[in-house]
């Protein structure tokens, strides 16, 4: 018995050393000499330890000993506490993660640190987290040398939080640093955070205007034919020239698209080939047949990203080996034959990127509107807003009548009678001139964010567009002018006829600007950008939104203002 008590009583008092050295290895509110309370000085290298502790990783951007990184950086910090120091400098740029403290009570005024690396306010955070909520954050300043930062939290005093590091960024200044947190009765920062986090404005879009060319922001509603926001401001879907939700276009990685020879993207599972016709699974529209003649390209195992392998017709690509000629045989769920002059050669399916079916686009005019949704699809035809009134409804020509929600859309660009976009022309003359060799031609930019279309021009160049007709009225060519992305140098833009044109300086550092000017019907409109200044490069302009509309009299002197419903 007296054996039994013995062993139960050294279990005990060997739980109880193992349980006192692990609070007394935990840094956590450890009182420092000068009065501090230790929050984290990341002298540990054990992340098993920290994790014991109840720190939460996320990703790979912290995810390894401490001293790996710091070990780089240590010549080019200056004055840091201990030997080591916490960075999210990893051998692979693309790391991302975070990192989370565990609760702490919140017993002094302030808590500082020492914090350096890159300045991206969104994907780079030092944050302190109350009650759940993010309630004082900053980031670096494209710097490693330390600073002190403090945060204010005289109004959390005796309340629980959490300290979170975070890094989201990939740049070249993709990085954070930061040492020694403690709470401390002394504002010791160079810099001081004493408010709530201002949150970023939420980007719901636009709808742009037919008649007067202004647009009203999101988010937007179908209700009774119009348009929508959550400002009572509205407009009828026939003066609507194109919506944009800025609703993110996401799919799933290793997906299937159909690229057709008008344009289109179909978004879906292929999944044969019978007849002369591709069998595809659409989200949209449930199981479809597409004939060959209509299709340009058969995508497989696309990812966000994905290489433009080719687009030489009857050739299948793979994601790894050389392009096979030949003739499409069979789709199954395993694997892809081509008929070659070797015979039929069958491929897994997961190895194959492409297969290009025809030679070329269709060259016929984009005249119906082009509706893209948010999995990737992209889809012609003629959009209205259906009976209901809370839906759109668009005649496809193969698929017949097809309703959307709005919070399934991307965009829609119209095209009606009186509207031209300069995207759907093809330019009638094109000169450039360089010091050395010529810019590169006008480039079509796509996915953007605030535009529909954009048009690349760089400098030293001269385009000219035939002005097509529209219905009768007095046509107006329109466009917003912008800096290129990643802009140094400054331009001056000509826009007009040979008798008639308005003039746009930009800047680096300048806002858009609407051009706006009338042309005639059956004369030619003439761009023309040259370098303002010095040369410096890059150095361009993005033509946003361009078109040509007619505007009939009564449009002309009752331009539909923006209104209440």
């Amino acid at each position: 018995m007296i054996k039994s008590l013995t062993i139960i009583a050294l279990i005990i008092a060997a739980n109880y050393r193992v349980s006192s050295a692990k609070e007394a290895d935990d840094p956590t509110s450890t009182q420092l000499s000068n009065g501090d309370l230790l929050i984290t000085n990341f002298e540990q290298k054990d992340l098993g330890r920290m994790r014991a502790w109840g720190w939460q990783f996320q990703g790979d951007a912290f995810n390894r000993e401490y001293s790996h990184g710091s070990r780089k950086l240590r010549a080019r910090v200056g004055r840091y506490e201990g030997k080591w120091f916490l960075t999210s400098v990893t051998e692979n740029p693309k790391s991302v993660g975070s990192l989370t403290s565990p609760p702490f009570q919140i017993q002094k005024p302030f808590i500082s640190f020492l914090l350096s690396g890159g300045s991206s306010e969104t994907k780079l955070q030092a944050n302190l987290i109350v009650e759940g909520k993010v309630t004082r954050t900053v980031t670096g300043n494209d710097s490693d040398i330390f600073e002190p930062v403090s945060f204010d939290v005289r109004e959390f005093i005796n309340k629980e939080a959490r300290f979170q590091i975070i890094d989201n960024a990939t740049s070249i200044w993709g990085h954070i640093n930061l040492d020694q947190i403690v709470q401390t009765n002394q504002n010791k920062g160079k810099r001081t955070i004493s408010n709530l986090p201002i949150l970023p404005t939420i980007d719901a879009g636009f709808a742009q205007l037919i008649d007067s060319g202004k647009r009203i922001s999101g988010p937007f509603n179908l209700k009774e034919g119009k348009i929508t926001n959550d400002k009572n401001e509205s407009t009828p879907f026939e003066n609507t020239l194109s919506i944009f939700t800025n609703k993110p276009v996401t799919f799933q990685g290793n997906a299937d698209f159909i690229r057709l020879r008008n344009g289109e993207v179909w978004y879906g599972k292929i999944t044969g080939i019978e007849n002369q016709k591709i069998n595809v699974q659409t989200s949209f529209a449930g199981n479809q047949s597409i004939p060959l003649n209509q299709i340009w390209m058969l995508e497989f195992n696309k990812k966000e990203k994905s290489p433009d392998n080719g687009t030489q017709p009857s050739t299948l690509y793979r994601l790894q080996g050389e392009p096979i000629p030949g003739k499409l045989i069979w789709i199954r769920e395993k694997d892809i034959a081509i008929e070659s002059p070797l015979g039929i050669i069958p491929i897994p399916r997961q190895g194959i990127r492409r297969f290009v079916v025809s030679d070329q686009r269709s060259q016929e005019t984009n005249t119906k509107d082009e509706l893209a949704l948010a999995d990737g699809t992209r889809l012609r035809g003629d959009v209205i807003i259906d009976e209901a009134g809370d839906h759109l409804s668009v005649t496809h020509d193969i698929v017949g009548k097809l309703r959307f929600p709005l919070n399934g859309i991307h965009s829609l660009k119209r095209r009606p009678k009186n509207v031209a976009w300069l995207s759907d022309l093809r330019a009638k003359t094109y000169k450039a001139i360089g010091p050395i060799i010529p810019p590169p031609s006008p480039k079509l930019i796509k996915s953007l964010k605030s535009s529909i279309t954009s048009l690349k021009i760089n400098p030293e160049s001269r385009i000219t567009y035939s002005v097509p007709e529209l219905s009768p009225g007095k046509i107006i060519f329109r466009s917003t002018i912008v800096p290129g992305q990643g802009n140094r140098g400054s331009v001056t833009t000509s826009l007009g006829t040979l008798d008639k044109n308005t003039t746009t300086n930009i800047n680096p550092d300048s806002k858009e600007q609407l051009v706006q000017i009338i042309i005639e019907p059956g004369s030619e409109l003439e761009l023309k950008v040259n370098f303002q200044g010095r040369l410096i490069f890059p150095c361009a302009i993005e033509l946003r939104d361009a078109h040509f509309v007619s505007l009939s009299a009564n449009q002309e002197t009752t331009q539909t203002k923006t209104k209440g419903t």
